[in-house]
């Protein structure tokens, strides 16, 4: 894994650490915790544009440089954005769940997606099973898509030795 946390050129951000309460722990709460997590182009050419700091080491510091206090965060910067976006009032958690939401749409599997988000496919299966009404004729699809006869006569059985 690379050791830096934001890398633009390989469009992923690495969660390796955790900070609550004041406390920065060098580790997640699970083995899970730690991750990478693909960025989408949008998201990068964001970053992109994002101003360097050289007083800190943190991509969003608080003005002085050092961790954002979450609490007045959500009332200074967090809620006056959604409602200037004209978007209903949710806890930046709620970002998890919109991230969640969207990749299932797009298409990445809940074993991949399970990996970027640090939980089980279980979990996400009970959480967002609902969005996948459409399982089974996504998977024949995509069987159909492989299974072809040049797939066939490569040699792929359904038995590895």
């Amino acid at each position: 894994m690379n050791s830096r946390p934001l890398d633009l050129s390989e469009r992923v951000v690495y969660v390796r650490r955790e900070h609550v309460d004041g406390v920065t722990k060098p580790y997640g709460k699970t083995s899970r915790s730690l991750r990478a997590v693909p960025l989408p182009a949008r998201a990068v050419e964001a970053l992109a544009g994002h101003p360097a700091r050289i007083d800190s080491r943190l991509l969003f510091p608080a003005s002085r440089g050092d961790h954002i206090d979450l609490q007045n965060w959500r009332w200074r910067e967090w809620t006056p954005a959604l409602r200037a976006a004209g978007v209903s009032p949710r806890t930046p958690y709620a970002t998890r769940h919109t991230f969640a939401s969207l990749s299932i749409a797009a298409g990445v599997s809940l074993f991949e997606l399970s990996r970027f988000m640090g939980t089980s496919p279980a979990q996400l299966d009970k959480t967002y099973g609902h969005l996948l009404p459409d399982a089974l004729d996504r998977g024949r699809m995509a069987l159909d898509s492989f299974i072809s006869t040049e797939t066939l006569s490569e040699g792929i059985t359904d038995a590895q030795e």
